[in-house]
């Protein structure tokens, strides 16, 4: 459950659908290659078959992994631009959950815009603000999301300024971006 949740799956597979693609990629087609080895005669070994058998059953591992990865870049592109963003619509006044509406509506369809949406459709559908947040957090797995979510849901709690411990954290995240830039081009 949460590959697929971190994967960005959630709409498209359940566990159920997920254990299925595992037993179809892991027992069903090498099951169809061997039936078609000896009808054809391939010349496949029964060795083949076998390790067919265990990639299609980590297939579905790794297609997940794969789309985590890809989300992770987006997320961690776009979360700069969000988070300052955030912080400037609440310093100049605006409630928090109308700022995110705000930045979703521009967002367009990228991943972090996606998932601020669904923050979104969960605190109309009756779910606390850090409830929503905390859901955000785990959906996407990514350290510098909890750690934005965290400083925020805090804030809430202790009634401290929104729009300052954005302003924080959107220097941070420009830092930690500058620095990841330098190692990428020290490489």
């Amino acid at each position: 459950e949460s590959k697929i949740l971190t994967a960005g799956l959630g709409q498209e597979l359940n566990v159920d659908e997920f254990i299925g693609l595992q037993i179809l990629w892991g027992v069903m087609f090498p099951a169809f290659v061997m039936v078609m080895n000896f009808a054809l005669q391939l010349g496949f070994s029964y060795v083949l078959l076998a390790f067919f058998g265990l990639v299609g059953a980590y297939f579905p591992h790794y297609y997940c992994s794969q789309r985590k990865a890809v989300r992770y870049v987006s997320v961690i592109s776009d979360l700069p631009f969000f988070i300052d963003l955030l912080a400037l619509s609440t310093e100049a006044g605006m409630e928090f959950m109308n700022a995110i509406q705000k930045i979703v509506d521009k967002s367009g369809d990228t991943v972090l815009g996606q998932e601020f949406n669904t923050v979104l459709r969960d605190v109309k559908l009756g779910a606390s603000r850090s409830e929503a947040l905390k859901n955000l957090a785990k959906r996407l797995d990514i350290p510098e999301i909890t750690s934005v979510v965290s400083v925020i849901v805090d804030a809430m709690g202790t009634g401290a300024s929104v729009s300052m411990v954005l302003k924080e954290q959107s220097a941070q995240m420009r830092l930690e971006r500058f620095v990841r830039a330098e190692k990428a081009g020290a490489k």
